[in-house]
């Protein structure tokens, strides 16, 4: 069904075999990454999402560049948080990610870098934080990298932030404060 010239099966086909989870399958779904259709690419992140293989994880760094954002959205939380394996081409290509226009993007590869230790997250987050939108996921980054030099800007969210409506936030906020207040020992 890879072969096949319909653009919706070839991404159903993808999306399919990556919850069949047989790594058989991450050749032949490599060989459709730089297919025209987004949705066929989009189909193939799915497909490749979890695999710790290198060239699955290969194939996942260059769709975290894509042009179309929903697929390097996907691929970059997949090198993120769906694998453990931790080299520096996967830590190069979240912290390039951290340009991002999206974002969620941004927010995933901040994750990604913080689970592996990457210290060049916490000047990310920092910067991040300048923006207007403080998202979820730079808190959950923060929470997880644990460096006291952010612990002044997470309690000043909490100070300023009206968070009475979103609990969720709120308690990943705490969680935050008390992480990077806990490195102090």
């Amino acid at each position: 069904m890879l072969s096949d010239p319909d653009t919706e099966v070839l991404y159903c086909t993808a999306v399919a075999l990556g919850h069949r989870r047989d790594p058989r399958a991450i050749p032949h779904l490599i060989k459709l990454a730089k297919h025209p259709c987004e949705d066929v690419r989009y189909g193939v992140v799915h497909g490749l999402l979890t695999y710790e293989d290198p060239i699955a994880i290969s194939c996942l760094i260059d769709l975290s560049k894509d042009s179309d954002e929903d697929v390097r959205n996907w691929a970059i939380f997949g090198l993120g948080t769906q694998i453990e394996t931790d080299t520096l081409e996967i830590r190069d290509a979240l912290f390039d990610s951290l340009h991002d226009s999206n974002d969620e993007a941004r927010g995933e590869a901040l994750i990604g870098l913080a689970e592996r230790g990457d210290r060049r997250v916490v000047e990310a987050l920092l910067k991040e934080w300048d923006r207007e939108f403080i998202g979820r996921l730079s808190i959950e980054a923060a929470e997880k990298i644990a460096d006291p030099r952010l612990l002044g800007r997470l309690e000043s969210f909490a100070e300023t932030m009206d968070l009475d409506d979103d609990k969720t936030y709120q308690n990943q906020l705490n969680r935050a404060i008390k992480s990077c207040n806990n490195f102090y020992g």
